[in-house]
């Protein structure tokens, strides 16, 4: 049995000897050392000029009552620089006890005491910026109501406090961003600017007050720091010190006009429009604007306060060394040069994460474009293996023979039935005595004729629903893949030139000319034509001839230029829009065929190569100076074929180079060989402008086909031109 008494402690067992040892090692007095370890600091220019910044800072009052700049100050020094925090402690102290406010040095003296504990003793590697603004908030708030309830003070005091409290932790926010700057030589220079920025304004509110001869140091201050943001940033940087400025007043006394602030935007407005004078430019402007605005003071004695200061700013900036302006103006370069850095590197992060985007949603448009093609080659092979519906079986089902036919000789039946149905969707249907050579062992020809002529019809019908279902099919197909590659495409050019590639100035264009003429007896031409200036760098030119003349055949060929100029405008690749222009086509027609030719030429005019698609149309001749080519064509017109291959040609046009498309009719009446006879038309014609070649080779088929138009006539004709 053990003599000795034990304590127990959590996860600790000691003697009774040892339990006070235990206590001791528990407690540790706080690493006072940034404020109480004063000789081993040696002070430096820094600390006095954070001394007194601090000491300014401590007579920065908001409405006379609320003081958050010097909390966060200690607080921001304590999490980035305990060095110096005795200086920025002695300048707070020194002023509120010259002001003999010794409840705020009290306040104060405790703030130092818990900034120095408290974040002394958490590590730099595991510190959380938000741990800052709430530590500062917090810890003001529970000193200043304490210190209210000491005083028994109103309940005023409780609300200011709790307004200071928060405006102290708003600031320590800010800390986080341009303090570091500041304490140390780091190339951050927005941060450094803002951080000057909001010092600035403090260090005005906390010199408010202080007059010399009656001037105000803050009136002479202001005006100086709105020449010098003149002269550095011009008309949006005087405005803006000048707007900043003006509230300064309205923060530090009750009752202060607002108009104040329009006063000073004025005046840094004025300063920034004379900006490029030199520096006899601002402060001309600034002296201006206090002359304008001395036509609304009626106090003469405040009129002469305002000029004493104005004039006093003035000297000063005029004696500031040029070579010191020049280092601002070159910082201040610097600064912007850094805020469009980052605000390049901002938006290229936003543009490749919005382009993986695109390409996400692009390979879901593709794999429901890759599921519709699967159903579609999947249609029509479902029930192929059994034929026979229930319905020929009920032909047979009272019949004495249907042992025979469907067990001995079922093989023999089955081929039979099949061969009847095909007659049957052949001919249209089936007689008896058909069925008696099909169906050797058949005595009731009769209903058998019936039932399958029955299912014959049902089948035609199945069919005719089922292409148009796989019409509908393809076409959403074709719009699937359409918008997964307009997606795919936008993303690449997101991605790669970081814009979407719109220049206003193209180093090719196109000239162009349009003549047609309707048919005889006809009032409107059945052939339609499109030029569109499509917004990616391409010039469309497309000619459409209906089936048929007249409003019918406009209304076919109108129809399918306009979705396609629609789908080539939106970025979709020429070979899915037409496509899905011939998908739209067929699904238009219900009874009747409409099908319309389609001849298009997409001119690049970045490098000036032409892009032809030929669907139906006639061919096309391109005229380089004294040779001339053709481009032909060998397909159906759209409308006709639900699996279609368009022709394409690629040609690299050169400047000056004339190309002539045109409809059918023109070469209606020109005999076996047309090509030879338009050839011979380009080569005649002496004129290369667009507009008059058109009307020239149109007046030429027309006297070739003696006058009478038997065809609606249509000729496009463009020439390329480097500018």
């Amino acid at each position: 049995m053990l003599e000795s008494q034990f304590e127990i402690y959590p996860y600790r067992q000691t003697e009774d000897g040892q339990a006070a040892i235990a206590r001791k090692e528990r407690w540790r007095w706080p690493d006072l050392s940034g404020l109480l370890k004063v000789k081993r600091v040696r002070p430096d220019f820094k600390d006095l000029i954070w001394l007194g910044i601090a000491a300014i800072l401590a007579n920065s009052m908001i409405l006379e009552d609320v003081s958050p700049f010097y909390p966060a100050l200690l607080g921001g020094i304590a999490w980035f620089n305990a060095r110096r925090q005795w200086a920025t402690s002695l300048g707070v102290a020194l002023t509120l006890a010259v002001k003999g406010d010794y409840w705020q040095l009290a306040v104060a003296s405790m703030l130092a005491l818990g900034f120095a504990t408290i974040i002394g003793r958490i590590p730099e590697q595991t510190r959380r910026r938000w741990f800052l603004p709430v530590l500062v908030g917090s810890l003001d708030l529970t000193l200043r109501a304490g210190m209210a309830l000491l005083r028994q003070a109103p309940l005023y005091a409780f609300v200011a406090s709790t307004v200071e409290a928060v405006l102290a932790a708003v600031l320590a926010y800010f800390m986080l961003v341009w303090l570091p700057p500041l304490l140390e030589k780091r190339e951050k220079a927005v941060e450094a600017v803002g951080g000057l920025g909001i010092l600035g304004t403090g260090i005005l509110i906390g010199l408010n007050g202080i007059e010399i001869n009656g001037l105000s140091l803050v009136g002479i201050l202001s005006r100086l720091l709105i020449l010098l943001a003149a002269t550095i940033g011009g008309i949006g940087g005087g405005t803006v010190i000048g707007t900043i400025i003006g509230l300064i007043p309205a923060l530090t006394a009750r009752g202060y006009s607002p108009v104040i602030v329009g006063v000073y935007a004025f005046g840094g407005l004025l300063a920034g429009i004379f900006e490029r004078f030199g520096r006899w430019g601002p402060a001309l402007g600034l002296m201006l604007s206090n002359i304008f605005l001395s036509l609304y003071t009626p106090d003469p004695r405040g009129l002469l306060i305002i000029m004493g200061e104005t004039l006093i700013a003035v000297l000063l900036f005029l004696l500031l060394p040029a070579r010191l302006l020049e280092e601002w103006q070159r910082r201040a370069g610097r600064v912007r040069r850094q805020q469009e850095r980052q605000l390049k590197e901002e938006a290229e992060k936003l543009k490749a994460m919005t382009a993986q985007r695109i390409l996400e949603f692009a390979s879901v448009f593709q794999g429901l474009s890759n599921t519709f093609e699967q159903l579609i080659n999947s249609t029509g092979r479902e029930g192929e293996e059994d034929a026979l519906p229930p319905l020929v079986k009920e032909a047979c089902g009272r019949c004495s023979r249907l042992v025979t036919c469907w067990q001995r000789e079922e093989r023999a039946t089955r081929q039979g039935i099949r061969l009847l149905l095909n007659l049957a969707e052949a001919q249209g249907g089936v007689d008896s005595t058909q069925v008696s050579r099909a169906l050797k062992y058949c005595f009731r020809m009769r209903e058998m004729a019936a039932a399958i002529n029955c299912l014959a019809s049902a089948h035609r019908l199945h069919k005719f629903w089922e292409h148009k279902i796989q019409e509908s099919q393809e076409l959403v197909k074709e719009q699937l893949r359409g918008v997964s590659n307009l997606m795919e495409s936008f993303a690449y050019e997101l991605a790669v030139t970081g814009e979407t590639a719109e220049v206003l100035d193209w180093p090719y264009q196109v000239e162009y000319g349009i003549a047609k003429v309707a048919k005889d007896g006809c009032i409107i031409s059945g052939d339609s034509t499109a030029v569109q200036n499509l917004n990616n760098g391409k010039f469309l030119l497309a000619l459409s001839d209906g089936m048929g003349t007249g409003t019918r055949a406009a209304v076919q060929s109108q129809a399918a230029l306009s979705l396609l100029t629609q789908l080539l405008e939106m970025g979709y690749d020429p070979e899915i829009a037409v496509k899905t222009v011939n998908s739209a086509m067929i699904m238009r027609s219900k009874d009747e065929e409409e099908f319309a030719t389609l001849d298009l030429a997409l001119i690049d005019l970045q490098d000036g190569s032409a892009h032809f698609v030929k669907i139906g149309a006639v061919f096309s001749l391109i005229k380089r100076e004294h040779r001339i080519g053709l481009v032909k064509s060998g397909s159906l017109p759209i409308g006709i074929l639900q699996q279609m291959e368009p022709d394409q040609i690629n040609v690299q046009l050169e400047p000056g180079d004339i190309v002539v498309m045109f409809s059918d009719g023109v070469i209606h009446g020109t005999g076996a060989c047309p090509e030879e006879w338009l050839a011979q038309v380009l080569h005649q014609c002496r004129t290369e402008d667009p507009e008059n070649l058109a009307h020239y080779i149109l007046n030429s088929a027309r006297i070739q086909a003696n006058n009478r138009i038997a065809d609606d006539m249509t000729v496009i004709v463009f020439r390329l031109i480097k500018k």
